[in-house]
């Protein structure tokens, strides 16, 4: 993938396998999964609970990414 070949960032394979497959469904569910996974592993270290995820302009994804945590969080 372009991103992991170019930038040498580790992609975990759960969010490689619905890109290959072009699931957008299980693209989104995947990409708030890992979010939340993050989020739990730094919310002690964290004072300021501002969160900024881009969705690159699809107004779709991104209010689903936010109802999505909004509902975790």
């Amino acid at each position: 993938m372009f991103l992991r070949e170019r930038s040498g960032v580790e992609i975990p394979e759960r969010l490689i396998k619905p890109l290959k497959d072009n699931n957008r469904k299980s693209i989104l569910e995947n990409f708030v999964s890992h979010i939340t996974d993050l989020l739990v592993e730094v919310e002690d270290l964290i004072d300021n609970k501002i969160l900024y995820v881009s969705s690159y302009g699809d107004l779709e994804a991104g209010l689903f990414i936010a109802e999505r945590l909004k509902q975790i969080f």
